[in-house]
Formats: C-alpha cells, structure tokens, sequence
C-alpha cells in the first residue's frame, strides 16, 4: 500500500529517538554525579505536558521532533552549590557533556547488533559491471561480465576485498586473475595514485556475483553491530575530511529537510529494515557531529572543560556563554545554507547525496 506523503512522517519516531536517547545520556551521568536536572522534555516548548516527579519535570512538548534536558547550573550560574553543574569536578563535567553521543553510538551498535541477529545480506564474489575508458582495467584487457578471483595471490571472495587489497599498492603492477567465459585469465594493472574522481584507482565499477542472507548468533551478532559500527564512523570521519579539504562542496552534505526527504524515501523502498539501519546511519552521524569541537555543541563544551582541567581556573562563564552563542549563530547559518541546497536538490530530482 503506498502511503505517499505519510512516509515523511517517519522522520519524528526517527530524530525523535536519536534525540531522546542523546538527552537519556546526559540525563542519566548527570543524576549519578549528584548533579540536579530540572526538567527532562521530550520535544520542543511551548510545553502540552508536564509531571513532576521530585525534583524533575517530565515533560512533553509541542514540537515532536527531538527533546532536551535542563540541567541546573549547566550556564556557569550557581558554581557554589554541590548540587550545581558547574560546581563540579571538570571530569564529571566531561563525562555528562559526552554521554549524549556515547548513548547515539551505543544505539547505532543495538541496531545494528539486531539487524545481524535477523539477517544480514552478505556479498560473494566480484564481478566487473563497468570499465571506465582510458583506465588501467581497459588498458589491461579487463571487461564488464569478468568474474574476479585473486589479486597478487590473493583470493578475493567479496567486492570489499578488492579495495582492502589495492589500498597501498597504487603505483605497483599487481596480477589480477578473472573468470571469463570459464576460462581464467591473468592481467597486469598498475592502480593509478591519483585516479578521476569517481573511478577509482582501477577504474572499474563492482558488483557482487551472489548475495546471501546470513543470520548470526547474539554473541556474533554484537560483534558485526560493534564492527560495522566503526566502519561507519571510518568513512563519515573520511567524509568530513573532504568536506574540510573541498574534496566535496557542502551540496554534498545534507540537513533538516534533506534527512526528512531521505527518509520518506527509504521508508518507501524497504520499509522498517531500511528505516533501522538509516536510524542507525542517522545516530553514528550524530554521535561525531556533536563532538566535533564547535561551539554550541557538547564537542564545544568539552574543549572548555579540557582547558580548564589544564589552566586549573575556570573560564569566565560569560566569555564561554558569548563563544557558543556566537558559535549557534554560525551553525544556525550554516544549517539555513544546507537547507537551501536540499530545496535545490529535491526540486531537481537528483540523487541523495
């Protein structure tokens, strides 16, 4: 059944868990360092809801999307109380700013520790879909429909291994043995050091000869969502290292309106397993975005802690309140940029980036 525009809907269960399990964290390390919270908000204000239990509000808010946690003393006021956030000991300070993401990176893990459990599709073998013109792989003779079974004696069962073992060898000819035709046949290639964008060092496009679904036990299972979960977090780290390098404009990078588009259409293509492992995606991102040291954001915060911990003197809590809202004017810019590219790009029907 195509439920059309409803499918955006997914995006408020979607940010609206990676935002409540981002403020659980700091809501948890701050209790247990004694320091009080005033209210923990599931959305944004103006409030619908709110119960307090103790010295807590829980409440619910209008804005679905996202949440937040008021920690008493978290602005510099107060810094004489025990109880106040700022009265703490830079460590304690740092452990309740990092929890967040830690808790964003340990739901990515769950995630994807279940999507193991229930079966994951798993590629065997290597087969050349295309052959850019002018690339080594033409030079060499190599054709798309070629099935390719070992580079330099290496046997290559998935079309991962092929980028694991080219990786270092850019430069060096290396002896790269295909299946045709039921013959087998060997290449020499050189993989280019500085290929054409898009092509890689070879020059060719991939794809795997099968696809099998493969289940694993618990105990196996966390080991793939701990795994896969560093996998993640080593091509968004590369990702972010071309953004800063101009490797890729910030067209390729997507906000707000962009993450909603992309979830309406992941919901509905492959419905609630593509939903988890875009929810997954979506926590790892949020996981090192908000640790990068920026202001207004916990990354931000941190490098304060980490300098006072070193100058052993607190900072001004004015100078730092100026740096991160001088900082949020900033991200809230940029953000106003990426939406307008997001606009752009769906208005032109291109592809998420």
């Amino acid at each position: 059944m195509d439920l059309g525009w409803l499918v955006y809907l997914w995006i408020i269960p979607v940010l609206g868990l990676l935002v409540f399990v981002h403020e659980l964290g700091h809501f948890v390390t701050a209790r247990l360092n004694g320091i009080r919270v005033e209210e923990f908000g599931f959305g944004f204000p103006p409030r619908l809801i709110g119960i307090k239990r103790g010295e807590v509000i829980y409440s619910i808010n209008l804005i679905p999307v996202g949440g937040f946690v008021r920690i008493y003393g978290e602005n510099g006021e107060d810094p004489n109380d025990p109880r106040s956030f700022s009265y703490k000991k830079p460590w304690q300070r740092a452990i309740v700013l990092a929890a967040g993401s830690l808790m964003n990176l340990f739901l990515a893990i769950i995630i994807f520790t279940l999507l193991a459990m229930t079966g994951l599709p798993v590629s065997k073998g290597a087969v050349i879909r295309q052959v850019a013109d002018n690339s080594p792989a033409a030079s060499a003779g190599l054709q798309p429909g070629d099935k390719i079974r070992s580079i330099d004696g290496i046997s290559i069962d998935s079309p991962d291994d092929i980028a694991r073992v080219i990786a270092g060898k850019q430069g060096q000819t290396v002896t790269i043995v295909v299946e045709r035709d039921g013959r087998t046949i060997s290449k020499q290639v050189t993989p280019r050091v500085n290929p054409p964008r898009g092509q890689g060092a070879i020059g060719i496009v991939i794809y795997p000869e099968t696809v099998v679904t493969r289940k694993y036990n618990p105990i196996a299972a966390i080991g793939v969502g701990i795994s896969h979960s560093f996998e993640v977090i080593a091509t968004i780290v590369q990702g972010i290292g071309d953004l800063i390098t101009g490797k890729v404009g910030i067209g390729g990078v997507m906000g707000p309106i962009g993450i909603a588009d992309a979830t309406g259409q992941i919901a509905r293509q492959s419905a609630l397993r593509g939903i988890a492992e875009w929810t997954a995606l979506l926590s790892i991102n949020l996981f090192l975005v908000n640790l990068l040291p920026l202001p207004a954001l916990d990354g931000g915060r941190l490098i304060f802690v980490i300098i006072e911990a070193i100058r052993g003197k607190k900072i001004s809590p004015n100078k730092e309140a100026l740096v991160h809202a001088v900082g949020m004017m900033l991200l809230l810019a940029l953000l106003a940029i990426i939406s307008i590219f997001d606009v752009l790009r769906i208005a032109g029907g291109t592809a998420i980036p």
